[in-house]
């Protein structure tokens, strides 16, 4: 009968780690970029700061997130047990501004380097952190926290 029940994971079940979705697409984007460059349409100093406007608040949520993970003593890393529901800091304006911004950051670095090859990516990094980390993180903290994640999710939107 207990070989039946299905187990619940400790973890969720992240097939692919999120510096590889970003990264494979960078890494990508940056050969194109030297191989066929084409820059986006804007004088370089738009760009620039578009890109700075887009790495600062990234930085700041990156900076905070991290503070409310060490302050709650869980890992930031995703494939590991969550101790307790974050929802402080800028948890309490989105459920994953880590994510949030990481791609941010990536807007920021494709606007400031006017790479067309950089920004052609960063839909296809969302759309992959959606399905494979994003969506699998919810299955495990529903499974791991129940009612205190179900309240959290219904007032608290997923990106912004």
């Amino acid at each position: 009968m207990n070989a039946m029940k299905k187990k619940i994971r400790n973890h969720p079940n992240i097939a692919v780690l999120p510096p590889f979705i970003i990264g494979i697409p960078f890494g990508l984007g940056t050969l194109l970029q030297f191989i066929f460059p084409i820059l986006l349409p804007s004088s370089p100093w738009i760009g620039i700061t578009l890109g700075i406007f887009c790495a600062i608040p990234s930085a700041i949520l990156l900076l905070m997130s991290h503070v409310e993970f060490r302050n709650a003593k869980t890992s930031m890393l995703p494939r590991s047990k969550s101790r307790v529901l974050i929802v402080n800091g800028p948890f309490k304006f989105t459920r994953n501004p880590i994510y949030a911004g990481l791609s941010l950051l990536y807007a920021g670095i494709s606007l400031g380097t006017s790479s067309f090859w950089l920004l052609i990516f960063l839909p296809i990094i969302i759309i992959a952190l959606h399905y494979f980390v994003i969506l699998p993180e919810e299955h495990y903290l529903e499974s791991r926290f129940s009612e205190e994640y179900r309240a959290y999710k219904n007032r608290v939107r997923r990106w912004v």
